[in-house]
C-alpha cells in the first residue's frame, strides 16, 4: 500500500519538483544530512537567537529535527498539537507535529510549494491552510517518516482526518483521543480508558514496553514547566507589559511540544528570568504602550486603517507603530481584529460568536 501511494504521489509531484528552485532542492537534501544538523546546532542558536529562552527553543527544535530526520533510532509519532506531549515523551517516543512543521516551512519560504502540492493532490481549498501546506510538503518528501499517528478531537477535526488518511495510506497505526467537553469524573474516566488503550496498542505495535519511571519523570518535568509558565504569566501582568506580544506568538509550539521534556523547564525558567530582568531594569520590550490585547496564538490579518473590522480588502500584516495606532478586538471563534488610529479606536468592535 505504501509503495503504491508513494508512487502515485511521486507521479503527481514530478511536474512540481521539476520547477523547484535550487535553494529549495538544497533545503530538502539538508534536512536529511547529519552534518547540516550538527553545523546548525553549533552555529545557529547563538547567532539567530539572542534571548536566552529563544536559544533553548532553537536547540530543542534542532535536536528534535536531527532525531526525526537523521537518527531515526526512536519511533517517530506524528501528532496533532493538542495531544499531550508528556504522553509521548513519557513513552519514549519522538513527536513530530505536521501543523508546527507547516508553520516552520512557511518561515523558510515553502508555504506556496506546500499549497501547490496540496492542490495537485486534490486537497479541498476550504480546510485549514496549515493542514493543506502539511499535506503538500509531506507528499513532496519534506517531512520525516512516521511509525504511527495520533490526533485529538480538541478544536480541530481536519487534522485528525488528515492523520487518519496518512495512516491508512501507509498501513500504520492511528489513534484518536476523543476529549470530552467537560472535566467531571465520568469524563476523566472516559479519557483515562482511552489513554490506557493507546499505551497498550503502541507497546504491541512498536515493541515499546511501558516504563513507569520514565512516565513519572515526564509528568514531573511537565509540572515544573507549568509552574514556571504560570510565573511568567503573572509577571506579564505588570504594567507596562515587559514582553512584546508579537515575540511570543510562536509560543504555541513550545506549549504543545516541550512539556514533559527537560527543554520545557529550561525554556520557561529562562523566559521567567528574562522577564524579571526587564521589569527590574524598567525596560519593556515595547515602549509607548496604550492598549493591551489578549491574543491566543495565531497572527492576525489586519485590515486597512480606514476600514471597520468587517469591511474592505485585507492589506496583509502590519507592525504596531508606537503610539500612533491601536489594536482593538476580542479573541474567540469568529474573531475580527482591526488596526485603527486613536481617533476611531473606541468605536471599533469585534465579533466573538
Amino acid at each position: 500500500m505504501e509503495k503504491t501511494t508513494s508512487s502515485i504521489a511521486n507521479q503527481i509531484w514530478r511536474p512540481v519538483q521539476d520547477r523547484l528552485p535550487d535553494r529549495i532542492r538544497l533545503t530538502k537534501r539538508m534536512l536529511r544530512s547529519r552534518v547540516a544538523w550538527q553545523v546548525a546546532r553549533t552555529v545557529a542558536p547563538g547567532r539567530i537567537a539572542t534571548k536566552p529562552h529563544d536559544q533553548v527553543t532553537y536547540e530543542f527544535y534542532l535536536q528534535l529535527g536531527q532525531q526525526v530526520y537523521v537518527d531515526q533510532s526512536t519511533p517517530v509519532i506524528w501528532s496533532s498539537i493538542f495531544v499531550p506531549s508528556e504522553l509521548l515523551w513519557g513513552l519514549g517516543l519522538v513527536p513530530f507535529y505536521p501543523e508546527t512543521a507547516a508553520g516552520i516551512g512557511a518561515a523558510l519560504g515553502l508555504s506556496s510549494l506546500g499549497l501547490e502540492g496540496a492542490d495537485t493532490l486534490g486537497c479541498p481549498v476550504d480546510i485549514c491552510t496549515f493542514n493543506r501546506c502539511a499535506a503538500g510538503l509531506r507528499a513532496g518528501g519534506f517531512f520525516p517518516h512516521a511509525d504511527a499517528y495520533v490526533a485529538s478531537t480538541t478544536l480541530c477535526d481536519a487534522t485528525s482526518q488528515m492523520m487518519a488518511g496518512f495512516a491508512h495510506s501507509q498501513d500504520l497505526p492511528f489513534s484518536l483521543l476523543d476529549v470530552p467537553q467537560t472535566a467531571d469524573a465520568g469524563a476523566v474516566d472516559y479519557l483515562t480508558a482511552q489513554l490506557a488503550v493507546v499505551v497498550e496498542h503502541w507497546g504491541a505495535e512498536l515493541s515499546l514496553p511501558f516504563q513507569s519511571e520514565r512516565m513519572k519523570r515526564a509528568i514531573r518535568l511537565s509540572n515544573q514547566a507549568r509552574a514556571l509558565a504560570l510565573e511568567v504569566a503573572q509577571l506579564r501582568e505588570t504594567q507596562p507589559a515587559p514582553l512584546r506580544g508579537s515575540s511570543l506568538l510562536g509560543q504555541l509550539a513550545m506549549l504543545t511540544s516541550m512539556f514533559g521534556h527537560p527543554a520545557g523547564v529550561a525554556y520557561y525558567r529562562a523566559l521567567r528570568d528574562y522577564t524579571r530582568e526587564r521589569i527590574h531594569n524598567g525596560q519593556p520590550e515595547q515602549e509607548n504602550q496604550k492598549v493591551r490585547l489578549y491574543w491566543m496564538h495565531l497572527g492576525a490579518l489586519l485590515f486597512d486603517l480606514a476600514l471597520t473590522p468587517f469591511g474592505g480588502r485585507p492589506r496583509g500584516h502590519h507592525r504596531f507603530r508606537g503610539s500612533q495606532h491601536r489594536v482593538v478586538g476580542a479573541v474567540g471563534r469568529g474573531t475580527a481584529i482591526a488596526l485603527l488610529g486613536p481617533q476611531n479606536a473606541e468605536s471599533a468592535h469585534a465579533r466573538t460568536d
